[in-house]
């Protein structure tokens, strides 16, 4: 009788042992995997956080802030809205360069690629005998949609919103529109410029419609 309650203990001492083992090893292999998981994540850059931002993981407003930044760092200016406000001189300069059909000064302020569009149409009105002229009505503080920056070159799109009236007039100076009416126009333009050498002027690399 005491060798069997003897065997008995010892029995029920081994299964616990077994159940121990067993429940500790599976909490041991859990742990592995959360770890396992959780250094891929950051090998990957994503955090829990991130991961239910975007499907990138990273926030597109961060983004811009960022961008923002950058190029109030890497420019000669003490905000954004300095940075906007030579933009938009710059837009404007370029619209009346085109409407003037100065050559000369496209050259020095927009890529070879922009310079052949422009060049085209400045052609085709002289043809036609036509002299354009752009009077703005009305022109929205410019919005910063898109760019980047690297260690040797900045590019940022540039959306420009306004009203204005073009002014044609024919080979004798006589308006081709009796009533020029203000038109509603939205420009996405592309500006880059390198950073080295230091002074690279701002260039005009594309243009498209925002509509």
């Amino acid at each position: 009788m005491p060798e069997e309650s003897g065997g008995s203990v010892i029995g029920w001492l081994m299964y616990a042992f077994v159940v121990y083992w067993i429940a500790a090893s599976w909490r041991a292999h859990l742990s592995r995997l959360e770890v396992t998981e959780d250094v891929l994540k950051r090998r990957a850059g994503v955090t829990d956080t991130q991961s239910s931002a975007s499907p990138e993981g990273r926030s597109v407003a961060h983004d811009h802030d960022a961008l923002l930044s950058e190029i109030v760092c890497r420019e000669p200016v003490a905000s954004i809205d300095e940075f906007l406000a030579n933009i938009l001189k710059r837009y404007e300069t370029i619209i009346a360069a085109l409407n003037a059909g100065d050559r000369e000064v496209l050259l020095g302020l927009v890529s070879p690629e922009v310079y052949r569009a422009f060049e085209q149409v400045i052609a085709d009105r002289e043809a036609a005998g036509l002299r354009v002229e752009t009077l703005f009505a009305r022109i929205e503080t410019p919005e910063i949609i898109d760019g980047t920056v690297d260690a040797t070159h900045m590019e940022v799109s540039v959306r420009f919103i306004g009203e204005a009236f073009n002014v044609c007039r024919n080979a004798a100076g006589e308006l081709t529109e009796e009533r020029p009416a203000a038109r509603r126009s939205v420009d996405i333009w592309t500006f880059a410029r390198k950073l080295t050498p230091p002074g690279s002027k701002w260039c005009l690399v594309a243009t498209r419609s925002g509509i």
